[in-house]
């Protein structure tokens, strides 16, 4: 009998012991996670593209280890799906827009980009569906009309950055396949995504509520509901609220000038730009500040937008004979 005792105490020891460590360790990813959710914002600090495409995917692998761990984290999973949705928008396509104005059918970057893309959006629907949200929900032909009140009853401000990249990686992921007939189809359930996020707040992220209203508008076929002057209207809008990110005139040149053989106006937009990255120059190599970097210097969350504005205008520099 006394055996017996000493048996239950030692299991008892091993069972608490176990459960303890299994409790730090959850304590432990649950605050490693949110700070990196509080944390993400400084990647838009690092003006450096080519660090940037090679040293985010070891980061997002290494998210992806603690997620593994604790799959029902929400900071985790928010900071997934911002990560690859990300990285798609940032190098994925910046790195296929070579091949697309090519003509390039087989492009090796646009499959990453589609695979990027889909990760998001797959780190999404596990979101929503932690959120108490279907995919069934998200997927219904009525999706597009029902999406605001079901994400109202279930979501608040603090899944806007989620909710955000999701919609805009679902979004990409069809913009990358229109020729693929229910990719298109579900164009109105990820622009309501959206919807929600930028009705309450346009300005988020630094405006790229207005960027992808932008691209929408003047990327869409006007029988489809595309109109160009509408995009236009838009990417003038975010040129003027946020002068200091020049991503926002590299888009306005790649949905709108190009489409309209615009000519004269990407000249003039091509050599402000130009000019502009000389000045940017100084927040990446400090032998070349000057006071005309002042005003880069002054806003740093938009370093990496500008790393792959430069980045874009290269590649349209280099078709530009062929564009106009």
């Amino acid at each position: 009998m006394q055996f017996r005792g000493i048996q239950k105490v030692l299991f008892l020891i091993v069972t608490l012991s176990l459960l303890s460590c299994s409790m730090v360790k959850s304590v432990g990813i649950s605050t490693t996670a949110s700070m990196l959710k509080d944390g993400i914002a400084e990647t838009n600090t690092e003006a450096n593209f080519s660090f940037f495409a090679k040293a985010a995917p070891a980061n997002l692998k290494m998210l992806e280890s603690l997620w593994y761990v604790q799959q029902d984290n929400l900071d985790l999973l928010s900071v997934l799906i911002k990560g690859y949705g990300g990285y798609g928008f940032g190098v994925s396509e910046t790195k296929y827009l070579d091949d697309a104005l090519a003509d390039e059918e087989d492009s090796k970057y646009k499959k990453q980009a589609l695979y990027h893309y889909s990760k998001a959006f797959n780190y999404g629907l596990k979101y929503l569906d932690e959120k108490g949200i279907s995919s069934k929900s998200i997927f219904d032909k009525d999706a597009p009309i029902k999406l605001q009140k079901i994400l109202d009853s279930n979501l608040s401000e603090e899944d806007m950055t989620a909710i955000f990249y999701f919609a805009q990686s679902w979004a990409a992921m069809i913009n990358l396949q229109r020729d693929n007939v229910v990719m298109m189809s579900r164009l109105g359930s990820a622009k309501a995504l959206m919807d929600w996020v930028c009705k309450k707040d346009m300005s988020f992220e630094y405006g790229s509520c207005y960027l992808f209203y932008a691209a929408y508008e003047a990327g869409r076929p006007a029988m489809l509901g595309g109109s160009l002057e509408k995009g236009k209207k838009l990417f003038e809008e975010l040129i003027q609220k946020y002068p200091y990110n020049l991503l926002a005139r590299v888009a306005y040149i790649q949905y709108y000038i190009i489409p309209t053989m615009s000519e004269g106006l990407y000249v003039k937009e091509s050599s402000f730009l130009k000019s502009e990255f000389k000045k940017f120059e100084g927040v990446r190599n400090y032998a070349d500040k000057k006071k005309t970097s002042s005003n880069y210097l002054k806003h740093p969350e938009f370093n990496l937008f500008n790393s792959i504005a430069i980045e874009r205008l290269k590649t349209i520099e280099k078709y530009k004979k062929d564009i106009f």
